[in-house]
């Protein structure tokens, strides 16, 4: 998933106005390997394919709850029970908070949340 984008994704019955998913949590099979592959070609072809597909969103730069959001919901959906869910962030910011101390709450709180009902969901 790539945050902070003009073009966003649908996923089941969610859409997500600035997080774009190459590829849903599944196994990797050979489809989906050729539907990456193919990308990359057309990238290789004419460069402007990945500036037009990662151009950053302007309105609302730096979505962060959102992308969080996103991939804890593709998380819980696609691969309930599995024990090893993690979300590597990886930026070039270095401060993708932009210093704003209420978004960097709401997204403690937003994980928080998210891991006391993944507990909940596998003790029961």
């Amino acid at each position: 998933m790539i945050y902070n984008t003009e073009q966003g994704s649908k996923t089941d019955k969610n859409v997500w106005k600035s997080c774009l998913f190459l590829n849903d949590l599944i196994d990797l099979d050979a489809p989906v390997i050729k539907k990456l592959k193919l990308l990359i070609d057309r990238g290789e072809k004419d460069p402007s394919v990945f500036q037009e597909l990662y151009r950053p969103q302007k309105s609302q730069p730096n979505q962060i709850t959102e992308a969080l959001k996103a991939s804890l919901n593709r998380f819980t959906e696609c691969i309930t029970g599995n024990a090893s869910k993690r979300i590597f962030w990886i930026t070039d910011n270095p401060d993708p908070q932009l210093t704003d101390n209420n978004l960097l709450r709401i997204c403690n709180s937003l994980s928080e949340v998210r891991y006391s009902l993944i507990l909940y969901k596998s003790r029961a």
